[in-house]
């Protein structure tokens, strides 16, 4: 399992959320963590920022080339 974090100051208005809305200027990159993903989701850490992350199941053939080995 490898887990990926990304904060964000909670400075921005809306919360991270999915949409498929073509129209819409949020919340596509979360579509495609969403698709990729095993799981994912959203928390507010001690600095009261939000943290985006998600957890990606690999074999350890596919993380040895995507560390290079």
């Amino acid at each position: 399992i490898v887990r990926i974090e990304v904060t964000n100051d909670a400075a921005s208005v809306t919360r991270p959320h999915v949409t498929d809305a073509w129209l819409s200027t949020e919340g596509h990159g979360l579509q495609i963590v969403s698709d990729v993903a095993k799981d994912w989701g959203v928390y507010e850490n001690d600095d009261l920022d939000l943290v985006v992350w998600c957890e990606l199941h690999c074999s350890d053939v596919d993380v040895a080339v995507a560390v290079g080995n």
